[in-house]
């Protein structure tokens, strides 16, 4: 979702029970997927999160 993604806007409880009760299940990620994330939101230079949209 780009709220979540860009803005770290965490997501309505009520979406997220309503998406549970659709079924819905997130991803399963790789060690290498989740170290990617780790790295892109987790700088080793302290550096702000990088985003698609350039924004900070």
């Amino acid at each position: 979702m780009h709220s979540v993604e860009h803005y770290q806007v965490p997501l309505d409880a009520r979406f997220v029970d309503h998406a549970c009760g659709r079924g819905w299940r997130p991803p399963q990620l790789s060690d290498a997927e989740l170290a990617q994330i780790a790295d892109a939101f987790f700088p080793d230079d302290g550096s702000a999160p990088v985003v698609a949209d350039g924004g900070p």
